[in-house]
């Protein structure tokens, strides 16, 4: 039988011969399951049953068997889903549910009642799901996505889990073949870029997700920054969990309500972007840029200086008094004041421009750190002979962009430098906002008190692409 299942390419054979052999009641059923598992059936589809999260989830044949990467999502979801009050009603729902082992486990894992909803297209799966979800009282539907849920649960979803299929159309030859010939293609198929479902999903689930609700997404890594983008897109808050040793990626998208107020950045308590206009980002996502920085760190803070920034101070480019546009958390500044250089930081949100403060005092670096709006930057009241934009020029769209190089140029005397980099439209996985070549050079173009002297292509670092994104590097001259 080993040897069969050897021969057969399976990887593990001594192990699932050992299940095998403890799942048979008969030697004929023995010699049945060990002729599927050789001809390919997954080891779940002919035990019958799968683990997941330390649970046993009934898997039947040409369902979709849940994977151990996707672990990582249940235990996000379950935390997430115990911090709901106790005095609340707690809605989960799973999404694409596939044998319903994800609301399976977010149940096992919170330990406190929950309403529980399961839909999936897949009449089969609905099945499966009906079956490990009937002990917890779960209410399984079929139909396509949001179509197939009461209307009763919308706006009232705490935990929204939708394990997505995320394979791109032309990939799927590529998945081994017991996924490719046993799995339903519904279960697999992404689309094109393998991100249509999840646009979808992610497109209705602001009006489905009670304030404060999440929806819990799975993706490649090479697909997290189009993913971001998608989610940001929706008018969500996200974020990424990784998890290298099972290869493992979650997307994070919170809807949330802000009304905190900073006093520090003059915000009313109505009024999150502190009486400021908003930036087109902002009204795409209903959130001000601090909200970014609330629930951990922002998806752009790498918590190291760009390895750009790096190379710039090591070459001399920095030369001071240096003005840090969109600083974040401080990193880059930090860096390049700790050289010696004079430099200036600002940002729209408070939370991050705390914690660059805390961390130059932590390290005794002397570096300032204000909030200022990029379009109104005379009221800083001085000028600088460095400009250093990582990451912020690529937000904006349209006129604001004018508006931020005439800012620019109010606190810049001729001579000065900008150094910019922003994400590029050129090559694979390119980053939210890409901008073109010729988009830079028209923004900086005759008339604005500006010339553009290079752009060469280079990288930016994310959380999410620890390699780096296509990027922009542009050198531009004040005139």
């Amino acid at each position: 039988m080993t040897a069969a299942l050897r021969l057969a390419g399976c990887v593990f054979a001594e192990e699932e011969a050992r299940m095998l052999i403890a799942e048979a009641a008969t030697a004929d059923e023995l010699d049945r399951m060990v002729r599927q598992r050789a001809g390919g059936l997954p080891l779940e589809q002919v035990l019958g049953w799968a683990q997941f999260c330390g649970l046993r989830i009934a898997v039947d044949p040409a369902v979709f068997v849940p994977r151990r990467r996707t672990e990582l999502l249940a235990r996000e979801a379950a935390r997430l889903a115990a911090q709901v009050s106790q005095h609340a009603p707690l809605v989960v729902v799973d999404l694409c549910c596939g044998t319903g082992a994800l609301g399976a486990a977010v149940a096992a894992g919170v330990r406190r009642t929950l309403d529980l909803h399961a839909a999936d297209i897949d009449p089969a799966a609905v099945e499966c799901t009906r079956r490990n979800l009937a002990p917890l009282g779960g209410q399984v539907y079929q139909g396509d996505l949001y179509s197939a849920l009461p209307e009763a649960l919308r706006g009232k979803i705490n935990v929204l889990i939708a394990n997505v299929p995320y394979v791109p159309t032309d990939d799927l030859a590529l998945l081994p073949a017991e996924a490719r010939d046993h799995e339903p293609r519904v279960a697999l198929d992404g689309g094109s870029d393998g991100l249509e479902v999840m646009r979808a999903v992610a497109g209705q689930a602001p009006r489905w997700l009670a304030v404060g609700g999440h929806l819990l997404v799975e993706a490649s890594e090479r697909q997290l920054p189009a993913a971001m983008q998608v989610i940001v897109d929706s008018g969500l808050l996200p974020r990424v969990v990784l998890d290298d040793e099972m290869d493992a990626a979650v997307i994070v998208a919170t809807r949330a309500e802000v009304t905190e107020v900073t006093e520090q950045a003059g915000n009313r308590a109505d009024d999150p972007f502190g009486g400021r206009q908003p930036t087109s980002h902002e009204r795409m996502t209903g959130l001000p840029w601090d909200a970014s920085y609330r629930n951990g760190p922002a998806p752009w803070d790498i918590g190291r200086p760009q390895p750009v920034v790096v190379r710039l101070a090591a070459e001399g480019a920095f030369v001071g008094p240096v003005l840090d546009a969109g600083c974040g958390t401080g990193e880059n500044a930090l860096h390049i004041a700790a050289l010696g250089v004079p430099v200036l930081g600002f940002d729209v949100a408070e939370t991050a421009l705390s914690a660059a403060r805390e961390k130059a005092a932590e390290r005794g670096i002397a570096a300032e750190f204000v909030a200022a709006d990029a379009f109104a930057l005379d009221g800083l009241g001085r000028t600088f002979a460095t400009v250093l934009d990582c990451g912020l020029f690529h937000t904006f769209r349209g006129d604001e962009r004018a508006r931020y190089v005439a800012a620019l140029t109010s606190v810049t005397e001729r001579d000065a430098t900008l150094h910019l980099l922003c994400f590029s439209d050129e090559g694979p996985d390119t980053g939210p906002h890409p901008v073109s070549r010729r988009e830079l050079e028209a923004a900086f173009g005759p008339g604005t008190g500006w010339a553009v002297a290079a752009i060469e292509p280079d990288r930016v670092e994310t959380r999410f692409q620890p390699s780096g994104a296509p990027a922009w590097l542009a050198m531009i001259k004040r005139i």
